[in-house]
């Protein structure tokens, strides 16, 4: 049976709205003349038609704009893609250290870029760090801070070198610094590269 929340049926008798599905008025129990009902639920068969059409051209117009923004990315163009799906594909910007990307050829220089972050080291990571550093061994709380401040600059650096019209970033340097000394303070992390647009593979 179909059945949508926005359509009801008011009774004849009383002037209460019913439910679509109601077969007698809530309100004064008599029975809710057939023609009302069956009208109420062609009405509501439209509406989903309706509404099942709407949702089927949002998925084909979107569909449509992953897919140009798709061929953009191969092609180098980003400034193509629309605002709102750079973040995904910037994650899928290809990093190196080295001055080159393997397997692809660069087109243009688009400029050098750079990500900086500074992360907060919090009381209870500075005591775990210096009861490590008192004992000896590696401590995996310093290694997690260093490990999620790399991540974030890279991906920051990712969305710097779309944003200039790249594609790819090479010749990445990462600098570490501390702002406080003594395992206290803030971590202050730069990374750097250049970035370029690479030519589509054929």
């Amino acid at each position: 049976m179909v059945t949508h929340m926005s359509i009801k049926i008011t009774c004849p008798h009383c002037g209460k709205d019913n439910e679509l599905d109601a077969k007698r008025c809530w309100g004064c129990k008599r029975e809710i003349p057939y023609e009302l009902y069956q009208a109420a639920m062609e009405k509501a068969e439209a509406e989903r038609l309706a509404n099942d059409e709407g949702l089927r051209q949002q998925r084909r117009a979107a569909a449509e704009e992953r897919a140009e923004a798709e061929a953009a990315f191969t092609a180098g163009d980003v400034g193509r893609i629309p605002p709102h799906l750079r973040e995904d594909f910037a994650s899928r910007i290809p990093l190196s250290t080295s001055p080159f990307i393997y397997s692809h050829e660069i087109a243009e220089v688009m400029g050098v870029v750079t990500a900086e972050c500074v992360f907060g080291m919090n009381i209870f990571k500075d005591l775990v760090m210096s009861m490590t550093d008192l004992l000896g061994g590696r401590s995996k709380t310093a290694q997690k801070a260093f490990r999620d401040a790399r991540e974030i600059c890279l991906t920051e650096l990712r969305k710097e070198a779309m944003r200039v019209g790249g594609n790819a970033v090479i010749s990445i340097d990462l600098d570490y610094s501390e702002i406080g000394g003594q395992s206290k303070g803030m971590l202050f992390l730069v990374a750097s590269g250049t970035s370029v647009k690479l030519k589509p593979n054929v």
